[in-house]
């Protein structure tokens, strides 16, 4: 879904549109880690390898999804709510071979700040 919403030309396919809507209602869903193998979409982590809450909500966002919908307002509220008190986002995980240092679990993140702001940068402008 992720390369889809960045092209464009990918993004106007009916299967991106049906596959949005499909991941927009499970998103956030109590269940969902059933469907994955990995974690629950309440981790932070970096890089996002896996599915991630944060790397979702910015492709929704450029798929034209808005905090209207009520999945996409709660998993909103939730990232805010992890947000620490200077403003950035910690890192609740990393994959178990990072391409590069992405911090320490436990402690603010550079990384997912960044795309946290970004993710809500996107649902603002949508």
């Amino acid at each position: 879904m992720r390369v889809a919403a960045l092209d464009s030309q990918a993004a106007a396919h009916p299967a991106v549109a049906r596959g949005a809507a499909v991941l927009c209602d499970l998103l956030m869903k109590k269940g969902m880690s059933r469907y994955h193998v990995g974690i629950p979409w309440t981790t932070l982590q970096w890089p996002p390898f896996d599915y991630s809450l944060v790397s979702t909500l910015d492709s929704l966002a450029r798929l034209g999804y808005t905090l209207d919908h009520p999945r996409v307002a709660e998993a909103t509220d939730y990232l805010l709510s992890r947000q620490l008190a200077d403003g950035s986002w910690p890192l609740d995980q990393t994959s178990s071979r990072p391409p590069f240092d992405p911090g320490l679990p436990g402690k603010p993140s550079k990384w997912v700040t960044l795309e946290a702001l970004k993710a809500l940068k996107a649902l603002v402008d949508a």
